[in-house]
């Protein structure tokens, strides 16, 4: 399979609408970025499956960590047999209570994508922090 500009277009699209999602606190569209079994996997952490399960996970984490921000960048995309994959890095911050912000996590996503009648979506999400010495 090759993707078409249109493809490409849409899976980046697709990045900037995760975070949008899950920064507003719009947890039911930010799973529904993933098709219905889908996968948000933290290595060295949890592995949620399913809407239900990310919806949970994304409602949660939005009360955890009220005005988080993810900053994507760096982002590559290819076709992978009947589906295509993507990396990104990402820097999540949070207000710092003084007028700006402190950087909560760092590190990059690994993703795989297929695409859907109502578009391209996740099928997997990976997620590898950084580690800092």
């Amino acid at each position: 399979m090759k993707l078409s500009t249109e493809d490409r277009l849409e899976i980046l699209d697709l990045y900037a609408r995760y975070s949008w999602a899950f920064d507003e606190r719009q947890a039911t569209e930010w799973a529904s970025l993933f098709i219905e079994d889908g996968s948000f996997v933290i290595v060295g952490g949890p592995r949620v499956d399913g809407r239900a399960g990310l919806e949970a996970f994304a409602d949660k984490m939005g009360n955890r960590y009220p005005g988080i921000r993810h900053l994507v960048t760096a982002v590559t995309v290819e076709a992978d047999g009947d589906g295509a994959r993507g990396r990104a890095y990402v820097v999540a911050v949070v207000p710092d209570g003084a007028g700006g912000f402190r950087n909560l996590e760092h590190g990059s996503y690994e993703d795989r994508f297929v695409s859907r009648p109502e578009g391209w979506r996740f099928r997997t999400r990976t997620f590898t922090a950084w580690l800092t010495a």
